[in-house]
């Protein structure tokens, strides 16, 4: 009678390590699967967060150069005016160590009705070109006297995680418009 009971259990062990053994396999092949989806989602952020930062050097570089470009992309008078988008790829503002080409549409106006304009001069010098670097951003501003005699104070804000800017064009005469687009490098 042992030797049936002791069989039996043989037995009975033999069937559930027969049940288990496919039960262990796909555990071991799941876990295998979810560590290296964990290796690849590292590695990917890992090389995400390498360009994120040669990107942030990249504009970092262009900013210091004091040789860029600004392409608008829309503009609005402050504080509250209407939102204008620019379709036109011509229009740009070119910072260089020798000038400043400006070439944006432009609102004129304190009151109702503003005057829709655009300004096309080349700055031959500019005053007051000041630099800041913030955490993930730059500030640059300038002055510069245009053809009216007014003077006007470009203040870019440049994300160095995006390449978008913004600008705010003001001046003694007019309200302010902000921009928005994009920096790029001159090569």
């Amino acid at each position: 009678m042992r030797k049936y009971l002791l069989s039996a259990a043989i037995l009975l062990a033999v069937a559930a390590t027969a049940l288990l053994v496919p039960t262990i396999h796909r555990s071991m092949a799941q876990n295998q699967k979810k560590e290296l989806r964990d290796q690849q989602r590292a590695a990917r952020i890992k090389e995400r967060e390498i360009k994120r930062q040669e990107y942030a050097r990249h504009m970092d570089s262009i900013v210091l150069s004091h040789n860029f470009i600004f392409s608008p992309t829309s503009f609005q008078m402050q504080p509250a005016g209407m939102s204008h988008t620019i379709t036109n790829t011509m229009f740009d503002i070119i910072v260089s160590p020798d000038y400043t080409d400006i070439y944006i549409p432009y609102i004129k106006g304190i009151v109702p009705p503003y005057t829709m304009s655009v300004i096309d001069y080349v700055a031959p010098y500019i005053s007051d070109y000041v630099t800041e670097q913030g955490e993930n951003v730059w500030t640059v501003s300038f002055k510069t006297s245009m053809f009216d005699g007014v003077d006007y104070t470009f203040k870019f804000t440049i994300y160095t995680i995006s390449g978008s800017a913004t600008l705010d064009l003001s001046s003694d005469l007019y309200n302010t418009v902000s921009y928005n687009g994009y920096i790029t490098g001159r090569y």
